[in-house]
């Protein structure tokens, strides 16, 4: 064997089957059930962090799997996580705003999260 073709099978992926896409779909599929099920259900202030923390979680199946950065270099795996922190991020910093404005300038009919005197999100 050359060199040229040892560093070829060095470097090759392995490739998953048929079943295991149908899998991932499956279970993306029962996510977005979730998503319709926790949307139908009043859950007062947590319906937007549940609906985020779903989200990220088929955003991440479907990065992970079929973007294929399961077994990708660690280099894109750390791109992933560094832009997945960044997205939190932007989203608690915007939350924070909102929730400490003064009433007035708040746009009406805005929901503003309050919290309890044991810390709890009402």
């Amino acid at each position: 064997m050359t060199a040229h073709a040892e560093s070829h099978s060095a470097h090759e992926k392995k490739h998953h089957g048929a079943g295991f896409y149908i899998g991932i779909w499956i279970f993306l599929l029962f996510c977005t059930a979730a998503t319709y099920g926790a949307a139908q259900v009043d859950m007062g202030a947590w319906n937007l962090p549940v609906g985020l923390a779903i989200a990220t979680l088929k955003g991440a199946v479907v990065c992970l799997f079929f973007m294929h950065l399961w077994g990708d270099t660690r280099a894109n795996q750390f791109i992933l996580i560094l832009s997945l922190l960044f997205v939190t991020l932007m989203i608690s910093m915007t939350l924070a705003d909102v929730n400490t404005r003064f009433p007035l300038t708040a746009p009406p009919n805005s929901q503003r999260f309050k919290v309890n005197p044991n810390g709890q999100l009402e």
